[in-house]
């Protein structure tokens, strides 16, 4: 027997059909993902830091399993096309990250230095460093100096 499409209206609605609002690209589609990504961005680092006081590596390596999740799931449900996505608009966003970049580097540092003196940080750290680091190069490169020769023999 073959369907005709004959269909009778009937007010109820159905569930296989999907309303317009569950469509990947409509505007509450995609504030649910970003409301879920908002919330999981803030709960993972909450839990793993403050809450459960994790090791910095490990909760560094959740959080980054959780953002790539989150993505992935993202980018599974909506259909996006990660390669047309990068390829329509890679120019802007080099220049955006150029640009940006450039305007949080001195910002960071400055930051970085206020910290520094609000704990009265000194730089025997990075002195230590670069003479274990002077030293290792020594071991590896050898002296051009001649050799010295003991007075008496």
């Amino acid at each position: 027997m073959e369907a005709t499409h004959l269909h009778i209206r009937h007010p109820l609605p159905s569930r296989l059909v999907p309303h317009p609002a569950s469509h990947p690209d409509s505007w509450t589609t995609q504030l649910r993902w970003l409301a879920g990504a908002a919330v999981s961005g803030f709960a993972v680092p909450f839990l793993g830091s403050s809450v459960l006081g994790l090791q910095h590596d490990l909760y560094l390596g959740i959080y980054f399993v959780t953002v790539l999740g989150v993505f992935s799931a993202y980018a599974y449900a909506t259909g996006l096309d990660l390669g047309a996505t990068v390829r329509r608009q890679w120019k802007l966003g080099v220049v955006l990250g150029i640009v940006v970049g450039a305007m949080l580097a001195p910002v960071l540092a400055a930051i970085g230095a206020l910290v520094a003196l609000m704990k009265d940080c000194s730089i025997e750290v990075e002195k230590a460093y670069l003479g274990a680091y002077k030293q290792g190069l020594r071991a590896l490169i050898p002296d051009s100096s001649p050799p010295r020769v003991a007075a008496g023999h």
